[in-house]
This record gives structure tokens, C-alpha cells and sequence, in this order.
């Protein structure tokens, strides 16, 4: 069994200030993991060499990933040395980023962003958006981008690449709408990105069973168009701003209204049967979140930076899975409700 003073010994063994300030760290987030998952890693010879600090107290493994070091210890051992190992691989030149399987799945499985792709993610997002830094641009009259973190970098990225399917013209009427309605956050403007472009195709979809033949660059040009699906969207917005669950002792609700009302028109087919009221899907998402359901299964894991927990929510019965998101203050908001069966890992 290791205690604290065999730590202590450990510790003072180790021969370089740098390896004994990331020992001291990893042994301050074991507490968040488990003293197990700590041991376990330091009991391979020269672990430590592939770390250093960032100036906020991260780990840099080789400068090619930077995570906190609960969000690395909460990995299982296995994971931990395939990444720290194609860290390695990549600052040697042993490997190539692109096209990797192992880097893909990791990728994937472990929720984590490459600093490369990053970077990559950040030069496509501010071409999209035609400047030079993202954080220069106004929606509205608001700079929203302004101290964007790389968590929404991510965010931002994925609503572009997979809502927008990276077309700048879509992407250019997603920031139309958010502007039209008023988004304040990064939160506010992926949701009224992601309603518009869903609203924009179902439109599309709509006049070709009606034989009309508008194509969907006449409809990125129709104002009217356009002020219809700003005026729904806040409509929207403001009928989730006057629910209240069916638990009235329950507090849990999602980050904001628009993230409440994309939610909402994106998931309330997803459930077999019929469309569900906008009463029940929230219900849904505050019983499931909030202890109410019987079978659920509930997992956490750290985000990346480790300033924030993630609750999934799985229940086999009601063919639902929601995610809870436990900001830095503590404060908890459901950040999805959708079908089970469609749970994806991005």
C-alpha cells in the first residue's frame, strides 16, 4: 500500500525539478481519480520525462496535447501510455498526424483535441468568417468571440464542419440568424446556427415535394425566409423560457433558451411514435438528469482542461440519453436530450 510518506520518498528520488513539480501535480488530481490510477502510472521507469507544465498548470505531453492532469489520470492506463506514446512517435517524426487510425480513435474515445488539429480547427474557423482572428469578429454589434477558449473552439468547429458541412455560404446565413436574434455567447451562436441551417434544408426539402424548384441558393437570398426563421427561433426561445418542469423542486435546466429551443427542434422526433411536446421533452431531460428515472446509469468524465465535469445519462427503458455539464461555479445545465440509439462519440 503506498501512503503518503512512500509517496513523499518517491518523490524525493526524483532527479529534476520539472518531473518532481509533475509528480506533485498528478498526486493533487488523484484525488479526483483515484489513488490507484496514480500509482499505476508512476510505476513505469521514466514516465514522467514526457511531461512539462503550461504556464496555467496543464500537462503538455511533447507539445502535442494539452490536458489537465485529472483529465489524463481518469484514462485508463491503457489509453494514457498509447497517447503519451504517439506524442512521442509524432515529435520524432516516427509517425505522420494525418490519417492515423490510433490518433483517430483516441481522438474519439478519450474526448480529446490535438493541439495540431486545433490549431487547424482555429486558421478554418476565422477563413469561414473572413478575418484574421476570430476574436475580432462582431455579431451584431458584440464581439462574442472575445477570450474564446479551446473548448469552443472545438464547439464552434463542429457546428461549422457538421451542421454547415463547412460551406461558407451556410455558414455565412448561421451567423445572418444569430445575429437577427440577438445571440450574447458562443453557446447562443452555435444554437441559432445549427436551427437555422436544420430549418434552411427542411425548407429546401419541403418546396421540392411541392414541385416548386427555388434551389437553395435563391433561398439563402430570400429575406423573408430569413426573417421567418429569426422570428420562429425567438418565438421558440420564448416559449422555453416560460416552462417549468413537473419536478418543481428540481432547478436543472439548459445553459440558455436558445440552447433549450435548438435542442428541442433538433430531438422531438427522435423518440418512436410521435412528436414529442416541448413539456415532455424537458420533463424528460429533468426527470432522466435529476434521479428520477429508475434504470439510470449515470458516467463522468473531466473535460480536458479539467475545469469541467461531464454527467451522461443512459436509460434503457426510455430509450434516452442525456448529458450534464458542471460548469467551474458548480452550476449544473443540461446540455442534450436525444434517443439512445443515436448516441455518437465526437
Amino acid at each position: 500500500m503506498f501512503d503518503d510518506k512512500t509517496l513523499d520518498r518517491i518523490s524525493a528520488r526524483l532527479e529534476t525539478q520539472n518531473e518532481r513539480e509533475i509528480f506533485t501535480k498528478m498526486r493533487q488530481a488523484y484525488k479526483d481519480v483515484g489513488k490507484a490510477r496514480f500509482i499505476e502510472e508512476f510505476c513505469v521507469d521514466g514516465s514522467l520525462r514526457h511531461f512539462t507544465f503550461t504556464a496555467e498548470g496543464e500537462l503538455n505531453i511533447h507539445g502535442k496535447i494539452i490536458i489537465h492532469s485529472k483529465a489524463f489520470l481518469q484514462l485508463p492506463v491503457q489509453y494514457r501510455r498509447l497517447l503519451v506514446e504517439l506524442c512521442e512517435k509524432l515529435e520524432n517524426g516516427e509517425i505522420a498526424h494525418e490519417n492515423n487510425m490510433e490518433i483517430k480513435m483516441i481522438r474519439q474515445v478519450c474526448r480529446i483535441t490535438f493541439e495540431r488539429d486545433r490549431e487547424r480547427y482555429f486558421r478554418r474557423i476565422c477563413e469561414a468568417l473572413n478575418v484574421e482572428n476570430i476574436e475580432q469578429v462582431e455579431v451584431g454589434s458584440r464581439r462574442i468571440f472575445e477570450g474564446i477558449k479551446p473548448f469552443e473552439i472545438d464547439r464552434l468547429y463542429n457546428v461549422f464542419t457538421e451542421s454547415c458541412n463547412n460551406k461558407n455560404d451556410l455558414i455565412a446565413f448561421g451567423r445572418q440568424i444569430a445575429e437577427g436574434v440577438g445571440c450574447t455567447n458562443i453557446t447562443e451562436y452555435c444554437a441559432a446556427t445549427e436551427y437555422a441551417i436544420r430549418n434552411l434544408h427542411n425548407e429546401v426539402a419541403a418546396r421540392r415535394e411541392n414541385a416548386n424548384q427555388l434551389n437553395l441558393q435563391n433561398l439563402l437570398a430570400d429575406q423573408n425566409f430569413m426573417n421567418s426563421v429569426v422570428q420562429q427561433f425567438i418565438q421558440l426561445q420564448e416559449t422555453c423560457n416560460l416552462f417549468r418542469p413537473n419536478n418543481a423542486a428540481c432547478n436543472l435546466k439548459f445553459a440558455n433558451s436558445m440552447a433549450a429551443a435548438n435542442h428541442y427542434d433538433k430531438h422531438k422526433n427522435d423518440f418512436p411514435g410521435r412528436q414529442l411536446t416541448l413539456e415532455e421533452y424537458f420533463n424528460l431531460a429533468v426527470d432522466l438528469t435529476s434521479g428520477q428515472v429508475d434504470d439510470c446509469r449515470v458516467e463522468c468524465q473531466w473535460t480536458q482542461d479539467g475545469t469541467t465535469l461531464r454527467r451522461e445519462f443512459v436509460s434503457e427503458a426510455h430509450d434516452a440519453f442525456a448529458v450534464v455539464i458542471d460548469r467551474p461555479d458548480g452550476t449544473p445545465v443540461i446540455a442534450t436530450l436525444h434517443k439512445l440509439s443515436d448516441k455518437q462519440v465526437h
